[in-house]
């Protein structure tokens, strides 16, 4: 036995069916079984190997290739002897339970050597190591990256057991390696083209300086890379899967000390950003998906997925094939880091390509071939990852035959990438366990058999007895069982009733060995370990067949033309394929192969480095002497795209950092500028008409909105139904969900903007400081929640959603939520707020339009309102206080239902019960509270500011305005104000100031820098944003308007005299100077006077008694009696001819038997009112409304 030694039969401790053998003093094991004796087959998962496990797990080397497989230590088969064959492990076989015929170190011994069955003793190899061979089940590993080519040769001897059946002894004979070995020209194949192994190779390029702009995605991928390795390093995908990488040099560890967290989430921040630009543009050019795959090796894992599943969707969503996108999806899946990918994952793009093939004509074009191509690529990922989710009926079947037809094309490229496929496709796992394989040979043999049709069932006793039907049928359906081949076209039932398996069809080792060979070598070059590459393809007992030519081919193809590698190894990969080509009796390359390798070199001679092109093209000439063609057509040799020349995608993201950076500011201010103490979810209605048993949180409602397909919402409320505090808390929450590229929210207060109907959007952002830029992309690529704030008080009348164009084409995209004041809308109101249908401009879309009412509070939310309120600040008072005097003072609980009301009564309550003793004689209304609260603020201002450490001409302003009156001169402040605002504005509440520009304008006496009036501005009821004012409510303007007109009647001591003017000439009274019908709110106001003062109620009847006369006051007059009707007072019979009130709402007012002869009532609205017997004669009534047709009752005669 040479150079080994014999162990004793007596000392042998194999189990029966297995030798012992000894190489260099160590004892392993090798099962020998009789397959003919046997009468059943072995499943166990250690017989064969996963791809993990026979080219992982075991530390894989040139040996490991090269040498038998099937050596074991006695502790493994001794463990493998405890298994039966339907143990559970079988799910690990990379064939879901494989048969055993041949087996296990039979059929691993012929790993490599092709598609014979027929295992011969002697085995050529190589000794690929001179260091000692350690086999799997050692202590060690096999130890190949160095390999000795002087080694000797050893014989392996075997020895039978002595209770083993008589069997000759078999030697292994592993000659030595030739130091130098002869040219191809002689036979024999040169192992020294690749004379060693190298660095995995890795895009390096000129690192920024930190801080600097990162101009090309390559760039942004090397830094995001050399970072990830600083981290803690990611387990490889199996245990062998350890390239040969090199570790950080000198100037890639200082540029990394250099770069800091902050800056490390920069990078991190910029390459998600490129997923998410790449995944909002419709269209996926060539250029952008080179781009965006460098990116899939650095993401995290779930912007990974992120980005793989646009890829799929767009894929799925394409009518015609794009061969980038193709590639791009392809190369993302193989660059994917241990653990992002899930079976799900590679089962979907293994199906939409198998589909996508199966529809794609052969013949008309490349894409059968690309297709192809990636399916293999896929399902190599598959088989790696032991994916086990693939659907036997659904998906594994249909593919197999899809490929099988493809074996047979006549184009020659198609036809060995599709027996690659067909190979994969073979190895990768379906989802049936091996007791489903059971059951599904079952009912074949049970359909062709009677004698076994009738013991199986879905039972586990109908199983079992399965099970023992077909072993007493015979071994070959149960080898087919215990395997899971495909067989039943090759099943046919015997004159003797059994099951057996048609010669000529069937195959009980689809599985070829070549394409484990290939993995194998795959490996080696992943890792960059082309010396041992080089030995594999040199003595693989395969080697001479042409499918592992073929692939061997293409493997060193795609080394000499990707650029990551060195020149000198892509230099060295063109002379492979020479030897190759021309080595004769050792690798004997089919004439198919040799076409293969002209059309390789072709391709080769098409890439920019010249150097490695001119090597290819001097190789060819020479090659092309023999008279052998090339293969038709061209053919893409790179796994990977090629590097972008430009960067698109960033160039468009380095814009982004600064305007998310802006919006991330927008945020923390938005956010900052809330203050709102207390919030109370608002109840809602759908319309007017709905009652109270029909509501709805209003949050609810939003929310859905925003969620749906609609695109404006209105919500309409009564003045201080707490829309805007509504408004205000939905962006708060709104921008506390926001996160970077998600729909951006924007408060807008119309009545700020100048042209709200054409620049809404825009025009916001601009007061935020944005560029426009900025603007123009956040235009392009941004969808937002516009909250508009106030329609009513911008005294709009246009659609905003129709002239700002939204949600067309090129223009914003947005859902546009609308507040608006109950009273401002007439009976056509949704016209202003409806969109229009996008195909059919002048239609109405009400589908996309919905509305709510917000309702007042209930006593629960009073109460839910006044328990938040307490707390606020420190108070003598409690709830229970609060809500006592609430419901003892009459009326006043119907009143502080309006949220903005029971805040003012909730501060005023302790000053208007001051002194009551019986609070139920007590009346309060809208108007009172108003001036009990103004009171109230204006002398806590005034205190506050005694307490102050002022400045010297501050503190003189103060003193001046105290001794005069600091309450009375703050009112008079606000109501000027007021008057201005609806002189010079029209009523739009809000001023913008600017002292430079507007010192010169009616704005400085109110918002000058003088210390009086800075003192009076700061106490007033007023809000600042910016260089912008208003006053803290709408309401609260109304108020000081009306206070113009009559004001309180408390009497006031000496110190704070009455704020009541003297009543003016009519024709320069404030009723004379505009149209308060629109006013409503005022109106109230007015009305509220009317009742508290019979004076005032006077004034106005005297300014209708001289409209009769005096043509220039009949403004006036109209805003007299409007306001009088509204206060409840009666015109019953009253004398009222020649009045002029054109345009008065007289609506609801009692005007039985009144006397209007001659009277202007031109537009008046007479709603609703009492007008029995009333005298028209001669009155002008163009425009006036009833509100309902007026008719003639005849008479009885």
């Amino acid at each position: 036995m040479g150079n080994s030694p014999s162990l004793s039969p007596a000392l042998s401790s194999a189990p029966p069916g297995y030798t012992e053998i000894t190489v260099d003093g160590q004892r392993v094991i090798s099962q020998l079984e009789n397959t003919a004796t046997l009468g059943r087959v072995s499943s166990k998962s250690s017989d064969v190997p996963t791809i993990a496990q026979g080219l992982a797990t075991i530390q894989l080397g040139p040996a490991n290739l090269l040498s038998p497989l099937g050596h074991r230590t006695t502790k493994d088969v001794t463990a493998d002897a405890d298994h039966g064959p339907s143990d559970a492990s079988d799910a690990m076989s990379v064939s879901s339970g494989r048969s055993s015929k041949f087996g296990f170190r039979k059929r691993l011994s012929r790993l490599f050597k092709g598609d014979d069955p027929k295992v011969k003793e002697t085995v050529p190899a190589s000794a690929a190591s001179s260091a000692p061979i350690k086999l799997v089940g050692t202590e060690g590993h096999i130890q190949s990256a160095a390999p000795d080519r002087s080694a000797v040769p050893i014989s392996l001897g075997l020895h039978s057991p002595p209770h083993s059946a008589e069997m000759s002894s078999t030697t292994l004979i592993v000659p030595a390696a030739q130091p130098h070995p002869s040219p191809a020209a002689n036979g024999t194949f040169r192992m020294d083209i690749f004379p060693e192994n190298v660095i995995r190779p890795i895009y390096k390029t000129d690192l920024p300086k930190p801080h600097a702009r990162v101009d090309k995605t390559p760039q942004l991928v090397y830094c995001c890379s050399l970072l990830s390795k600083t981290q803690e390093p990611s387990p490889p995908t199996s245990d062998s899967d350890v390239s040969q990488d090199s570790p950080l040099d000198d100037k890639e560890k200082e540029w990394v000390q250099l770069i800091d967290p902050i800056l490390q989430d920069r990078y991190r921040w910029l390459v998600e950003q490129l997923v998410r630009a790449f995944a909002g543009s419709p269209l996926k050019a060539s250029d952008v998906v080179s781009e965006i795959v460098l990116v899939g090796p650095v993401l995290d894992r779930d912007i990974y997925r992120s980005l793989l599943s646009c890829f799929i969707s767009k894929f799925e969503q394409t009518t015609a094939l794009d061969v980038t996108l193709l590639q791009g999806l392809v190369q993302l899946v193989e660059c994917a880091p241990p653990g992002y990918l899930v079976d799900d994952d590679l089962v979907r793009i293994a199906t939409v390509l198998s589909k996508e093939l199966s529809i794609t004509h052969i013949g008309t074009s490349d894409h059968p071939l690309h297709l192809t191509l990636s399916l293999a690529r896929v399902l190599d990922v598959m088989v790696t990852g032991k994916v086990k989710d693939l659907n036997r009926e659904r998906d594994h079947q249909p593919m197999l035959q899809l490929l099988d037809s493809l074996k047979d094309s006549d184009n020659v490229v198609q036809r060995y990438e599709a027996t690659y496929a067909y190979q994969a496709l073979q190895y990768a796992p379906d989802d049936e366990t091996p007791l489903q394989v059971l059951w599904r040979y079952a009912k074949v043999a049970a359909a062709g058999a009677g004698a076994v049709s009738s013991v199986f069932k879905l039972d586990p006793e109908g199983l079992l007895k399965g099970i023992e039907s077909l072993q007493e049928i015979g071994a070959e359906v149960a080898e087919a069982v215990s395997t899971g081949i495909e067989v039943v076209e090759s099943l046919r039932v015997g004159a003797d009733r059994f099951v057996r398996a048609t010669e000529s069809k069937f195959d009980f080792m689809k599985k070829r060995s070549w394409y484990l060979a290939l993995q194998g070598t795959a490996l080696f070059i992943r890792q960059g370990r082309l010396s041992d590459f080089n030995l594999v393809v040199s003595q693989a007992p395969c080697r001479n067949n042409p499918k592992f030519q073929w692939g061997i081919c293409r493997q060193v193809g795609e080394i000499a033309v990707d650029p990551l590698w060195d020149v000198l190894v892509r230099q060295q990969a063109v002379d492979f394929l020479g030897e190759l080509y021309r080595s004769g009796s050792d690798w004997k390359p089919h004439v198919d192969v040799k076409r293969w390798i002209l059309t390789i070199l072709i391709q080769i001679s098409g890439i920019s480095d010249v150097s490695v092109k001119d090597r290819a093209v001097a190789l060819l000439l020479d090659l092309k002497k023999g008279g052998i063609v090339e293969c038709p057509g061209s053919f893409s040799l790179s796994r990977r795209l090629p590097l972008p020349i430009t960067s698109p995608l960033l160039a468009k993201v380095q814009e982004i950092p600064k305007l998310e950076y802006d919006l991330h500011v927008l945020k923390l201010m938005r956010i900052a500028d809330y203050k709102q103490a207390v919030y109370i979810d608002l109840m809602a209605k759908l319309s007017f008409q709905d009652t109270d048993n029909h509501l709805f949180p209003l949050m609810d409602k939003v929310r859905d909105f925003l969620a749906n397909d609609s695109q404006v919402m209105l919500v309409l409320g009564d003045s201080g139904a707490g829309k805007s505090t509504f408004n205000r808390h939905l962006e708060h929450e709104l921008w506390q969900e926001y996160k970077a590229g998600g729909r951006i929210p924007l408060f807008i207060n119309l009545p700020s903007l100048e042209r709200p109907e054409k620049d809404l959007v825009a025009e916001q952002l601009r007061t935020h400081n944005f560029l426009e830029d900025q603007i123009r992309e956040l235009k392009l690529h941004r969808q937002f929640t516009l909250i508009c704030d106030g329609y009513d008080e911008s005294q709009l009348t246009s659609n905003l959603h129709t002239t700002n164009l939204f949600n067309r084409s090129g223009q914003w995209d947005v859902k546009l939520l609308t507040t608006c004041r109950t009273q401002y809308l007439g009976p056509d109101y949704r016209s202003r707020f409806e969109p229009k249908a996008v195909d059919q401009y002048a239609r109405v879309a009400n589908d996309l339009f919905q509305q709510a009412v917000i309702t007042p509070f209930s006593r629960e939310q009073i109460e839910d309102y006044v328990e938040h309120y307490v707390p606020l600040e420190p108070r003598t008072w409690v709830k229970k206080d609060y809500m006592d005097k609430l419901e003892a003072i009459p009326n006043l609980m119907d009143l502080v239902r309006n949220p903005f009301l029971l805040t003012l009564s909730l501060e005023a309550l302790p000053t208007v019960v001051q002194g009551k003793t019986d609070l139920s004689r007590l009346r309060i209304t809208r108007a009172e509270l108003y001036d009990t609260f103004v009171m109230h603020w204006m002398a806590v201002n005034k205190r506050r500011l005694q307490d102050q450490k002022l400045s010297e001409s501050s503190q003189i302003a103060l003193d001046i305005l105290c001794a005069d009156g600091f309450e009375r001169n703050g009112i008079l402040y606000q109501m000027d104000l007021a008057v201005s605002i609806f002189q010079e504005q029209e009523g739009r509440p809000v001023v913008d100031y600017s002292h430079m520009r507007d010192r010169k304008t009616w704005k400085a006496q109110f918002f000058g820098l003088d210390p009086e009036r800075a003192l009076l501005r700061d106490s007033s009821l007023l809000s600042r944003a910016g260089n912008q004012y208003r006053f803290v409510h709408r309401s609260v303007l109304e108020y000081f308007f009306s206070c113009t007109i009559s004001g309180p009647t408390k009497e006031h001591d000496e110190s704070d005299p009455p704020v009541h003017c003297e009543t003016p000439t009519p024709s320069a009274h404030p009723l004379s100077q505009r149209n308060l019908v629109v006013e409503p709110s005022i109106i109230q106001f007015l009305a509220e006077r009317v009742q508290l003062d019979s004076g005032f109620k006077d004034e106005l009847i005297a300014i209708i008694e001289q409209s009769k006369t005096d043509d220039q006051i009949a403004q006036a007059a109209t805003n007299a009696i409007t306001i009088l009707i509204k206060a409840g007072v009666r015109f019953n019979g009253a004398d009222l001819r020649g009045i002029r009130v054109p345009e008065a709402d007289m609506s609801g007012g009692q005007f039985d038997s009144a006397q209007l002869q001659e009277a202007d009532l031109t537009g008046v609205n007479l709603t609703k009112s009492w007008i029995r017997q009333a005298d028209f004669t001669k009155a002008q009534m163009e425009g006036v409304r009833f509100g309902e047709m007026p008719y003639l009752m005849e008479s009885d005669g």
